[in-house]
């Protein structure tokens, strides 16, 4: 129906001209009888107002054919100052009400002289439809009318089918609700057929929430199939689904999804983001049944016939197909890239390259690029790619930092290529693009500056590096080292920094370089080709990070520091015992289960993992602020990586 706001609010409002108070004339209550009488009494009017009756008669006849807008035309030649006005207006309600025209039957019935019975018929029909109306009646009036609407509308169809859909709360009564119709359905088909596609979509609703699949036929039967589903394979999937029956869900999604193809009256878009919601519909169910296998081993074993049907895929693989059907979805490529092997799995980059298209400055998948990159080789095309992903995210640290390793390596690369110059140039992004300075960058552009001969400028970066907080002697003769040995400096310099390396080492630690080396380190670790002797070379700071595990500690940001250090080269020697010490400084600090779970776990999909990670980052929320807090969010974060990971290679495999 219609629900013309300022029609509505007119009825609060009678105009000026509505008659209601003027007196019932004689003539008016003649006219009322007249018509409440039939064709019979048509003798009783004068003359000149019978032709008006028969128009009125006519009208009414109209009405009970569906001829709405003949009764409208029949009435139209009656006048404003006729006594059948009323009866006009009565009629032009009527029609206006049949044809869901709130709005327009309610103009015409508030003209009505409520004393007369045209009033008096339209009551029951506009306390349906005029709010305004109804708050004038009296609680006694207002049920009365009710009554008389529903009698109206067939009483009796309408009491069974109040009780017929009262049994819409169970499963049991789905059933007998839905086989009830077939002794109610010619009345409903006569009396109500505009209120069938409303009865149809709530059992729909109501099988999907507490029916049965036997459900299903019984509703076909009565009410077909609406256009967006017309084999009911989405009716089946979605009772299925809240059933928990995970084989029937995935077998009727996918022959859905063959079925979206058909629907002619939907658009290429509109089918596509369809099979994507399916696809990721089938995506969380894949991995809910997995999850649920793998904490119940019954389960498992009764479902190992449901998983070797042929409708079943894995959730990466439904991920997959999510993405690639709308290229544009942020979380169905973002689960997808983060569950897939980019090693294997050819279509990997590419469904990364199409989403860029949509959210060119989307960081995360920037990042995942990058890495790509950087797994290859591809040195420019990793800088390229983690300068876009900063530009996205200028205050993101973690996107600095990786920044700054894009340039280095590429640096590096020109540098072992005898680019030097290049080398150099390629370093000053860094200061172009306003990064903090940096231990690393600092040291690769005294090493170049040396090489060209420009020793001043090669120790002023030097004694730049060495201001930085984290530039102690002993980061300082671990990276230069390090840098060195990747830029095959000469046998004479590489000699020279061996010897400061083991002076470096036989000073006392300087906690507040933990975290850098062990980043450092732990970068070089996951380098394609890790430079010679870098083995030694952590097993040599490793040593001294875990003599320092075991010592009393007063101080919890050294403390801190060193769990930091210890976490990113995951040490297990002493770990636990660090985890000691830094609880008693700092209670419920978020790196105590962290270092246990390094310590303890060596399966990262051991359930004790879970509630260790969890530990983690409930705690972790509560050190907002706090020292050191980007580095621990951001190891929680690759461990909570590892074994979402390793739970999932697990699951799919």
């Amino acid at each position: 129906m219609s629900t013309k706001p300022s029609a509505r609010n007119k009825s609060a409002s009678p105009p000026a001209n509505r008659p209601s108070d003027a007196a019932l004339t004689p003539l008016a209550a003649t006219v009322d009888a007249a018509i409440a009488q039939g064709p019979a009494a048509r003798a009783q009017l004068d003359p000149q107002h019978q032709g008006e009756y028969d128009l009125i008669l006519q009208a009414f006849a109209q009405l009970a054919s569906g001829e709405l807008e003949q009764a409208r035309e029949t009435v139209q030649p009656i006048g404003l100052t006729s006594p059948l006005l009323d009866w006009k207006l009565l009629v032009r309600g009527l029609a206006a009400f049949y044809a869901h025209d709130d709005a327009r039957a309610i103009e015409n019935w508030q003209r009505l002289h409520p004393q007369r019975l045209p009033a008096r018929l339209a009551a029951p029909f506009r306390s349906r439809i005029d709010p305004a109306f109804r708050q004038t009646l009296s609680p006694s009036t207002s049920q009365q009318l009710r009554a008389v609407a529903m009698r109206l509308a067939g009483v009796t169809i309408c009491e069974k089918l109040s009780a017929n859909l009262g049994e819409l709360n169970s499963k049991q009564g789905i059933t007998k609700a839905l086989k009830s119709l077939e002794k109610l359905w010619p009345q409903l088909r006569e009396q109500m057929p505009q209120h069938l596609p409303r009865l149809a979509r709530l059992f729909y609703a109501a099988i999907i929430h507490t029916g049965r699949a036997s459900d299903i036929p019984l509703y076909a039967k009565w009410f077909g199939a609406p256009p967006d589903d017309p084999g009911l394979q989405r009716l089946s999937a979605l009772e299925a689904e809240l059933s928990g029956r995970f084989a029937d869900t995935a077998r009727a999604w996918q022959a859905y999804l063959q079925q979206i193809e058909q629907l002619s009256h939907r658009s290429d878009e509109e089918k596509r983001m369809a099979q994507s919601l399916i696809w990721e519909r089938l995506a969380v169910n894949a991995q809910t049944f997995l999850d649920q296998t793998t904490r119940d081993p019954a389960f498992a074993l009764q479902a190992l016939a449901t998983t070797s049907q042929p409708h079943w895929l894995p959730p990466v693989e439904c991920w997959k197909r999510s993405a690639k059907a709308m290229p544009s979805r942020r979380k169905p490529t973002l689960e997808y890239l983060r569950l897939a092997n980019p090693d294997t799995d050819p279509d990997y980059e590419p469904i990364a390259q199409e989403f860029l298209n949509f959210e060119p400055d989307n960081a995360t998948v920037l990042t995942i690029l990058a890495q790509r990159a950087k797994a290859r080789g591809e040195h420019q095309r990793w800088l390229d790619l983690a300068q876009r992903a900063f530009a996205a995210q200028p205050g993101n640290a973690r996107l600095a930092r990786q920044l700054q390793a894009a340039i280095c390596n590429l640096a590096r690369h020109q540098a072992i290529k005898k680019q030097p110059i290049q080398a150099l140039a390629t370093l000053s992004l860094a200061t172009q693009l306003q990064l903090p300075a940096d231990v690393v960058t600092l040291v690769l552009q005294s090493l170049l500056t040396q090489r060209l001969g420009q020793h001043a400028e090669s120790a002023a970066a030097l004694a730049q590096a060495a201001a930085l907080p984290e530039g102690t002697p002993l980061a300082l003769a671990v990276v230069r080292l390090a840098e060195a040995t990747i830029l095959k400096a000469p046998p004479t310099l590489k000699k020279q920094l061996q010897d400061e390396l083991t002076r470096a080492l036989a000073q006392p630690l300087e906690l507040r370089a933990g975290p850098f080396l062990a980043a450092y380190l732990a970068e070089q670790a996951a380098a394609p080709k890790p430079f010679v002797g870098y083995t030694n070379l952590r097993r040599r700071v490793a040593g001294l990070l875990e003599q320092a595990c075991p010592q009393p500690m007063s101080d919890p940001l050294a403390a801190t520091q060193l769990a930091v250090s210890v976490l990113r080269l995951r040490l297990t020697r002493y770990s636990v015992l660090l985890g000691l010490s830094l609880e008693r400084l700092t209670p419920n600090h978020p790196a105590v289960p962290l270092l246990t779970l390094i310590t303890i776990t060596g399966n990262l999909r051991e359930a004790n993992a879970t509630s260790l990670l969890a530990s983690a980052r409930n705690r972790l929320a509560q050190y907002a602020n706090q020292p050191l807090h980007a580095e621990l969010a951001e190891i929680l974060d690759a461990l909570t990586t590892e074994q979402e990971l390793a739970n999932r290679r697990h699951q799919n495999s």
